[in-house]
């Protein structure tokens, strides 16, 4: 990452301390530039006088100034948690400094559309593939917490839905881009001129890091893709090396289509509820891929989650023979209506995520 010039302002002046104090001591922000202030005078001054600066961080009281004269990207620094947690450009005050940095920095490659160099960097990209054999299954949250938690381990993470109506607009709170993502309409007519303008294609969720293609639901766009340019996508993506790993969010109504995910995926990660369908609909649809494909071994690199576990039932669905490697909490609270982003902020899932994370990431290296 090159240098961010980053200025913090803030009246609480032992915050400011405590803040600088963190950073100092922290090798992994030696290359931010940051400036601190608790005086409205001074930063009026400094402001006036320097106009390379990236990202402003300051408190209401500051703002008179800070609109005065800022050329860069303004964040409100707030106090309280309110029930909005997508509200745009607004940092919370009182959660942990290496999370609300990592939040500065997503918000400054989003709004400038760059990718973020600075990650672990894998020698090759990584795929894996999220899939259900029926609805209901959780399928999505699955895939985009997975995102985010490769994400906050600092790793480029691309999210792409390939759902017959995706909900990457509403997961990210991107209901207003109504522009339509020419992703495909390169796939399909040109194919040779995607590579030279993916990383234009792709927006990044400030809160999470994830990076994604804001594409507009199309169930007919998504019939009409081929196999050859999943194909064609899957090498433009390897080759450009943008991304350590890449999350597809699989739709059975494409699966005629998708052998070359089958083929590439480091992982498939079938997902399943605690139900006699779920397993029902998978064991039959783990026969017909196989013999679709002409392949007994198409299946051999699955892993069969169980969503929603309460720890009942589980002797009665062993005669499907899909054997559980991982089970992922049921969560109460989302028995209620939640805005879409607050299924990323719930922790006791995201801690069965990241145990899942990190056993990924040993077992593909």
């Amino acid at each position: 990452m090159a240098q961010l010039k980053l200025i913090v302002a803030d009246q609480d002046e032992k915050y400011i301390q405590r803040l600088a104090a963190y950073l100092r001591n922290h090798k992994e922000y030696s290359k931010l530039d940051v400036k601190y202030f608790s005086d409205k005078d001074a930063l009026g001054e400094y402001i006036g006088a320097y106009h390379d600066i990236d990202v402003i961080l300051s408190d209401h009281s500051f703002d008179e100034v800070v609109e005065s004269g800022n050329q860069g990207l303004t964040l409100q620094l707030v106090n309280e948690i309110k029930d909005e947690i997508n509200e745009e450009s607004v940092i919370y005050k009182y959660q942990p400094i290496g999370k609300m940095m990592q939040e500065i920095i997503n918000y400054y490659y989003a709004r400038n559309k760059n990718i973020d160099k600075k990650s672990n960097q894998l020698k090759d990209m990584r795929m894996i593939t999220c899939l259900s054999a029926s609805g209901g299954t959780g399928k999505t949250v699955l895939a985009s917490n997975l995102a985010a938690s490769f994400a906050s381990k600092g790793y480029r993470t691309l999210y792409l839905s390939l759902e017959m109506i995706p909900s990457t607009l509403l997961m990210f709170n991107s209901q207003q881009h109504t522009k339509p993502c020419p992703l495909f309409y390169y796939l399909k007519t040109k194919p040779n001129d995607l590579e030279d303008n993916l990383e234009e294609l792709i927006m990044s969720d400030p809160h999470t890091g994830i990076h994604y293609f804001p594409i507009l639901p199309s169930a007919e766009e998504m019939l009409e893709l081929e196999p050859e340019n999943l194909t064609k996508l899957i090498d433009v993506l390897a080759k450009v090396k943008l991304f350590d790993y890449v999350i597809f969010d699989l739709d059975t109504a494409i699966i005629s289509k998708i052998e070359s995910l089958f083929d590439r995926s480091n992982r498939i990660l079938w997902v399943l509820n605690n139900d006699h369908f779920s397993f029902y609909k998978s064991r039959i649809l783990c026969e017909e891929l196989k013999r679709m494909y002409k392949n007994p071994n198409l299946t051999d690199h699955v892993m069969f989650i169980l969503n929603r576990n309460i720890n009942v039932g589980a002797k009665e669905l062993e005669q499907y023979d899909l054997p559980i490697e991982h089970k992922l909490p049921y969560i109460p609270d989302w028995k209620n209506v939640v805005k879409p982003i607050s299924l990323l902020k719930n922790t006791v899932f995201a801690k069965e995520i990241s145990n899942l994370v990190t056993r990924l990431e040993r077992e593909i290296l």
